[in-house]
């Protein structure tokens, strides 16, 4: 007997560990802390003090000079499409900064109309909530299970490490799973590319 595994249709999150190094991060909430007009509440963020600069035309990467913010993420979008054979236009569309204080969380949503999305952890610590993806095979809670596997998971989290980006298809749904942010000021930069 010989028994041959295929893993079909697999899901690619790509971690770039340090994108940003910690200089690079004090001066992005430098920028940040002198544009509160930029903060507002959006419907995907939840808590007394969440604000994000979210809109369909916000570029908040085009605000960031010195730092080639925009060239790096378009680097590593396309060493993601390397990796999938996804096609891109290498386009950033646009980017936005949330912050989160305690108690916030984030609501499971996609990135519709995009091909990637990412996330830079600009200002987090271990009291920040984690960042989970969610299975996107429908079935997946209709068997029961023994024990977890790539196969059965439900949902994978990501503790988020300053100056850390992850970048995944856009059409992944994500949150917070409900995890409450315990931290203060929880920052991040997210961004889609097209």
């Amino acid at each position: 007997m010989f028994i041959e595994e295929h893993k079909l249709f697999p899901t690619l999150i790509l971690q770039i560990k340090k994108f940003l190094s910690k200089d690079d991060c004090i001066k992005i909430l430098d920028i940040i802390k002198n544009r509160k007009d930029l903060l507002n509440k959006h419907a995907s963020i939840k808590g007394e003090k969440a604000f994000s600069s979210h809109d369909p035309y916000s570029n908040f990467v085009f605000e960031v000079k010195n730092l080639n913010l925009t060239e790096r993420i378009l680097r590593c979008s396309e060493e993601y499409s390397a990796r999938t054979g996804f096609h891109t236009t290498s386009q950033i569309c646009n980017s936005w900064v949330n912050i989160e204080g305690k108690n916030s969380y984030l609501k499971k949503h996609s990135h519709p109309n995009c091909v990637l999305s990412g996330v830079i952890f600009v200002n987090c610590d271990d009291q920040s909530r984690s960042l989970y993806f969610y299975n996107p095979n429908p079935y997946v809670t209709y068997t029961k299970t023994k024990f977890t596997t790539d196969c059965t998971y439900e949902w994978y989290r990501f503790s988020p490490q300053q100056g850390d980006m992850l970048i995944f298809p856009s059409w992944l749904h994500h949150g917070s799973n409900e995890e409450r942010n315990l931290s203060e000021g929880r920052t991040v930069i997210s961004f889609n590319v097209v």
